[in-house]
């Protein structure tokens, strides 16, 4: 049985936080972040039947978010960080809940914004 729209865009404006944050880490660009996230939730409503759960939401999110992030980066000849941080990133964002990092999130967000000029204080 296919999950409702709802619950799907729900499950992801929840995480979206931590999903973001995965695509910021690698495109080093909030801007574009921002557009990966909103094209993984609508990749997700059209493979929604796919869907078992929440937490299969969340985990194909990640993967989608990470492999469209590093496509990116290969079409604009950007750097990345290497495949095996990636996947050290990937491990703590899946098991972690979404409360315990949504602060940190939220500054990682922030600094990699301002990485084109100084650092700002709560970044040191």
């Amino acid at each position: 049985m296919a999950m409702e729209a709802d619950a799907v865009v729900q499950i992801l404006l929840r995480e979206r936080l931590r999903v973001a944050a995965i695509a910021t880490a690698i495109v080093r660009d909030v801007h574009a972040a921002d557009d990966i996230f909103q094209q993984v939730v609508l990749s997700a409503l059209e493979h929604r039947d796919q869907f078992r759960d929440a937490d299969h939401v969340l985990a194909w999110a990640i993967r989608t978010t990470r492999h469209r992030a590093i496509d990116l980066t290969h079409r604009r000849r950007m750097v990345s960080l290497p495949d095996e941080v990636l996947d050290l990133l990937e491990a703590e964002w899946l098991e972690a809940p979404g409360d315990a990092w949504s602060d940190r999130m939220e500054a990682l967000h922030r600094c990699v914004g301002q990485l084109a000029g100084p650092a700002p204080n709560y970044c040191r």
